[in-house]
């Protein structure tokens, strides 16, 4: 289920498919938490998140510096979903030479842009898909 999960070439079967698709969306999940820190939008310092959380419970409304805070996260994500998504479509259908294939560039296009709205969790599945194609 879990092998050769980084020769993107070979061809697997549905249940390796599934396997493919745990382990890069583990590998993204594992990223976003380290690169999620470093990043840090707008340097929001833990204690300043917390005192906004705490004015949203009071207020029942989100204060506009938590809220663009969110928004500069949830932008983050997305171009990282998309940069994840891209490459690896891109390198497999590279690597199993199908990249020509009108199927296929959908396919890629496809994960790249559920990637940008839905994240890796929707975005790996049609790049899962892929590593069930033969090669040329």
């Amino acid at each position: 289920m879990f092998k050769n999960l980084f020769r993107l070439e070979t061809q697997r079967t549905r249940k390796e498919a599934f396997g493919f698709y745990l382990a890069y969306l583990g590998l993204c999940l594992v990223a976003l938490f380290i690169i999620g820190p470093i990043v840090e939008p707008d340097g929001m310092t833990e204690a300043r998140l917390m005192e906004l959380v705490e004015l949203m419970k009071e207020t029942k409304q989100a204060p506009e510096e938590l809220q663009a805070y969110i928004d500069h996260i949830s932008f983050y994500s997305a171009v990282f979903s998309v940069m994840v998504t891209a490459t690896l479509s891109l390198l497999i259908a590279w690597k199993k030479d199908i990249f020509k294939e009108p199927k296929i560039l959908a396919v890629i296009i496809g994960s790249i842009v559920v990637g940008y709205f839905a994240g890796p969790i929707f975005g790996l599945v049609p790049i899962a898909w892929l590593t069930t194609q033969p090669q040329n």
